[in-house]
């Protein structure tokens, strides 16, 4: 699943991208949702992996184990409350 496809499974349209994770071609980018959420905190030691501040736990590590975020109510709701900040200015 290419990146785009998982910004479109949520219904709040953000342009938010992780800071490190847009260095990066869309195609080497990890595919989950975590990828356009504000809330993701992105490092990379052997591989990408993602902690997650709302949950305050690791979310994707590339693994089977933790697969792919595909929605999430933590995501939606920061990005409405950005998108309200963003009105306001």
């Amino acid at each position: 699943m290419v990146d785009d496809s998982l910004a479109k499974l949520v219904g709040t349209r953000s342009e938010y991208i992780s800071p490190s994770l847009s260095l990066l071609a869309p195609n080497d980018r990890p595919q989950t949702l975590c990828v356009f959420c504000p809330l993701s905190r992105w490092y990379k030691r052997t591989h990408w992996e993602c902690f997650c501040s709302e949950f305050k736990s690791l979310m994707f590590d590339g693994s089977p184990l933790i697969g792919p975020v595909y929605a999430c109510d933590a995501r939606e709701i920061e990005v409405v409350r950005l998108n309200a900040e963003q009105e306001k200015e």
